[in-house]
């Protein structure tokens, strides 16, 4: 039988045709015909309209080769998701069977924390600047004894080298107008001793300095062997800093070592009671112009948020090995 045996009435530009099934869904699908016009076969028998036709033929018999741009459209799309999902099957598959048995990786480890004591056993008579070094710096860790925090030490402890227990000494403070230094109370000495009495009142911050013999010959004191700077030191007051450091000056050069807050690292020097301290020497010559061989002078900065009215006392300033 004749495949073209449809024919399209009634459209605008008359009848159309004859066509297959293929021929008449392509010219449905380029406009030349629509799905309402009818459609009647070669013997004139009318089978309904367009659209009918095609739908039926497509159910009864699908295209092999002419479908429309929808359906292979669709087709295309289905067979793009098959081959997608079966990749990622594929490499699901891949990656357990890589990963198989394999632990879970481990968390990174903490980072070090430079500024934790390491102590190295040295002998005392190995110079200080060999002994100390920042903790910040690049060396092994295990070559590096780094600045240990001041230490509160109980009873009296043996100082190498004494550089003022109630002598001769000359002392400065600022601001004039509500700073004193005072070298001689023996009522309120530790041991029996004058003290150096620092006070501040009024303000919010106060220096003061106490040279204990740069001015006279040879009064600077060679402390490149030493460890440690001892201190006996007492606080009172109604108002008491936030801040109470300590740091040393050499001569001629009047450079000063680092600072160290004893407040924030022994806050209990603030209960009006004496106390032994031992502070780093290492920590506070490091890096800062210091020269060891003419230590002279001690030096205290009192800061606070409110007005001062503080008192401290100094006693027995000496070095130990």
């Amino acid at each position: 039988m004749d495949p073209r045996r449809y024919y399209v009435i009634g459209t605008p530009t008359g009848e159309h045709g004859p066509f297959s099934v293929e021929e008449l869904h392509d010219a449905l699908g380029q406009g030349i015909v629509s799905r309402q016009h009818q459609v009647r076969t070669s013997l004139g028998t009318v089978l309904g309209t367009v659209g009918s036709v095609v739908s039926r033929s497509q159910r009864l018999n699908p295209l092999p080769g002419g479908d429309s741009g929808m359906r292979r459209a669709t087709r295309f799309t289905t067979r793009s998701t098959l081959m997608a999902v079966g990749i990622l099957v594929a490499a699901a598959g891949m990656y357990a069977a890589l990963n198989l048995g394999q632990a879970a990786p481990p968390a990174p480890p903490a980072p070090p924390q430079p500024d934790a004591p390491i102590v190295v056993n040295v002998p005392p008579s190995t110079p200080l600047a060999a002994r100390f070094v920042p903790a910040h710096a690049p060396s092994a860790r295990e070559e590096v004894l780094v600045a240990m925090p001041p230490v509160a030490v109980t009873g009296s402890p043996v100082r190498d080298l004494v550089v003022w227990d109630g002598g001769a000494g000359r002392g400065w403070c600022a601001p004039k107008e509500s700073a004193l230094i005072a070298p001689s109370i023996p009522a309120m000495a530790r041991n029996g001793h004058a003290v150096v009495h620092l006070h501040g009142d009024g303000k919010t911050w106060a220096y003061f300095g106490w040279n204990w013999g740069a001015r006279f010959p040879g009064g600077c004191s060679d402390i490149s062997g030493m460890r440690s700077l001892l201190v006996a030191i007492r606080m009172d007051g109604s108002v008491k800093p936030d801040s109470l450091c300590i740091a040393l000056i050499c001569s001629p050069t009047k450079a000063a070592t680092r600072d160290i807050d004893i407040l924030s690292r022994f806050p209990a020097i603030s209960d009006g009671a004496w106390h032994e301290l031992a502070l780093p020497l290492g920590e506070m010559a490091t890096g800062s112009g210091f020269d060891l061989h003419t230590a002279c002078e001690i030096k205290v900065s009192l800061v606070s948020h409110r007005a001062l009215a503080t008192d401290v006392y100094l006693d027995a300033i000496g070095f130990a090995r």
